[in-house]
């Protein structure tokens, strides 16, 4: 099972230590601990570099397990401890690619309540949120209500937010 240290840590620069290697097409590297954030949610996983080798993909694995996707093993061993870094501004655009859907939700469903979110994903080019519900096209009709509605939370967050955030 790996640490989750993403959870509640915002480090993107470290150590972590390899605990199993698996070789393949698309091989695979597992660490008592990561700090980069595994797709899901439908939001797109990080990427960066963990020692010799960069991190082109991060997914959830069996048995509690964060799958380091990486374009090599070459130079990674059991047991031992590698430098880390998580691509800051693909964690920053994704975040927010993500945050912003969790907005427009929260809004929707606050303003129409016969109207719920049922899926999609946030991604870069290609981002969605998909809605159901008997009211769907009053939303639409609405749009530039829906529009006022969120600048004034993203208002209202702006004005809470402690200084230098």
């Amino acid at each position: 099972m790996t640490i989750k240290r993403y959870l509640n840590d915002r480090t993107l620069a470290g150590f972590m230590e390899v605990v199993e290697l698996l070789p393949g097409e698309q091989p695979i590297a597992r660490f008592d601990e990561t700090w980069f954030h595994p797709q899901g949610g439908g939001q797109k996983a990080d990427r960066g570099k963990i020692g010799p080798t960069l991190v082109v993909d991060v997914r959830h694995g069996e048995n509690g397990a964060v799958d380091h996707y990486v374009e090599s093993l070459a130079g990674l061993e059991l047991g031992q401890t590698h430098p880390f870094t998580v691509d800051e501004d693909w964690r920053l655009l994704n975040s927010r690619f993500h945050t912003g859907a969790h907005l427009l939700v929260g809004v929707v469903e606050q303003k129409f309540p016969g109207v719920t979110v049922v899926g999609g994903h946030q991604w870069p080019g290609e981002a969605r949120v998909d809605f159901e519900g008997a009211d769907f096209n009053f939303v639409i009709d609405r749009s530039d209500e829906l529009e006022a509605a969120i600048q004034a939370e993203i208002g209202g967050v702006a004005a809470a937010a402690p200084e230098g955030r």
